[in-house]
């Protein structure tokens, strides 16, 4: 028997696929997190329960789509090619249903409606729909728009690098939907005067829209982001190490305010910490989050444990370590780490390198042209936030895919690379040593625990 749900490291819900796969267990107990997009056919598959999670802001409407799309998904691994020439799908639904004498599916149907479709296929729509729509009546403003629609804008906006907007829009499927093909230049034209005007009016340089562009963040959210660091590198020597350039990036955006900030990073995944704090508009709530923030993200950056971020980031101190219910640690803990530095804070990381790069090519007399160690590090920057690493070579052992982060901190620190090898030799230098030397790797290690870790990283490579 395994168990696959979103409470676990990824290491672990790998461990269970592979059981799976390879016969070693024959009973998978999962949540959502199976159904979507892994190959894991199953000769039966049991549904419990009808219903998908919770969410008190999303309409009900969205929420039966989500529910249906994510329970066809889920039947949909009942059989399949080369699995089992027949297979089975059982609906246990919320309310215990009792059959009589006089037999019949409907009441059945009733109670799991999503079985009346044949596939979790919906309507396409577009983000952009508003946002055409506002175009062409004239009352497009930035203030209006939802965080989908300001990060288009970021793109359509930006004419400096001869990008066709025109063209672009012209092609969206927001456009024919609208029937607004014959409107493409009003609706250009209206974008591109709504982002010149929003420049003008800021004072920003004409530039930050190439760094909007390039980091796919709204345009009035990198020009707030852009103050600071340019302040920062005119006062402060230029950052020599990922640690210390995030140490800059959580700087920068400690002092953005509560609605730039909510522009660039959503509460979801923090609200249950301290870091939620963040987001408040108490000045001593946002200090001592920002601290944890801070904390935090070196702890991971580190390659510390999962349960040892708790005691940074959690308001109180966990009472069961190695607990996986809802109001455990360690689940909220991964909500931090996989929806907050991996995706949300990454993206920040990114948005700070297409500053200084931006600033950079366009604005000579500007503190942006730094030394090139601190771009390299600069640039590791968001790899190294997503993956949990806070060096060079850590990184690239990661990249190779030394996983988990205790691994490629451990490989890092017994099999450094060479001296003076550039990011991409680093990792062609670790893949060598695991596909060509795996014994060297594995004898490497200073105990026996630390060997049998990597021997277990070798057979999960097929080595």
């Amino acid at each position: 028997m395994a168990v696959h749900t979103s409470a676990m490291l990824r290491e672990e819900q790998r461990a269970s696929e592979i059981a799976f796969e390879s016969g070693r267990a024959r009973i998978l107990f999962a949540t959502g997190t199976l159904a979507q997009g892994l190959n894991l056919p199953a000769t039966a598959v049991i549904v419990g329960g009808t219903s998908i999670g919770y969410d008190p802001t999303q309409d009900i409407a969205k929420a039966e789509q989500r529910a249906r799309s994510q329970l066809l998904n889920a039947i949909g691994r009942a059989g399949r090619a080369n699995v089992a020439a027949r297979s089975m799908a059982i609906v246990i639904p919320n309310d215990a249903l009792a059959f009589t004498s006089k037999f019949s599916l409907h009441p059945a149907i009733a109670r799991a409606r999503f079985l009346q479709y044949e596939d979790a296929s919906s309507e396409i729509a577009s983000q952009l729909d508003g946002m055409i729509s506002r175009a062409r009546d004239g009352s497009l403003e930035i203030r209006t728009m939802s965080r989908y629609e300001e990060v288009a804008f970021s793109f359509l906006s930006f004419s400096a690098d001869g990008s066709d907007a025109e063209g672009v829009i012209r092609n969206t499927w927001a456009v024919h939907r609208a029937r607004a093909v014959n409107d493409v230049d009003q609706v250009a034209q209206a974008i591109g005067n709504l982002g010149s005007r929003f420049l003008r009016d800021s004072g920003a340089p004409e530039w930050i829209s190439l760094a909007s562009h390039k980091a796919g963040l709204p345009l009035p959210a990198t020009v707030e982001l852009e103050r600071r660091p340019a302040w920062k590198l005119q006062v402060d020597s230029a950052p020599e190490s990922i640690k210390e350039w995030a140490d800059c990036l959580i700087e920068v955006l400690q002092w953005l305010d509560v609605d730039d900030f909510s522009r660039i990073m959503s509460d979801k995944g923090f609200r249950t910490t301290m870091l939620a704090g963040a987001w408040s508009e108490v000045s001593q709530q946002r200090t001592d989050a920002w601290g944890a923030f801070r904390k935090g993200l070196h702890a991971w950056m580190r390659g510390d444990p999962i349960i040892d971020l708790a005691s940074l980031i959690m308001r109180n101190e966990p009472t069961r370590p190695q607990g996986r219910g809802q109001s455990d640690a360690i689940p909220k803990v991964l909500g931090v780490v996989e929806d907050g530095f991996s995706f949300q804070l990454s993206i920040a990381a990114g948005a700070l390198g297409a500053i200084v790069a931006a600033g950079r090519e366009n604005d000579a007399d500007g503190p942006w042209n730094l030394p090139e160690t601190s771009m390299r590090y600069l640039n590791l920057l968001p790899l190294a936030v997503r993956l949990g690493t806070n060096s060079p070579a850590a990184t690239a052992w990661m990249r190779t895919g030394a996983r988990p982060r205790a691994v490629a901190h451990l490989l890092a620190r017994i099999l450094p690379p060479p001296q003076g090898m550039d990011d991409e030799e680093m990792r062609r230098y670790a893949q060598r040593q695991l596909t060509r030397h795996p014994d060297y790797v594995i004898a490497a290690g200073t105990s026996e625990d630390e060997r049998e870790l990597l021997r277990a990283l070798i057979r999960d490579r097929g080595g």
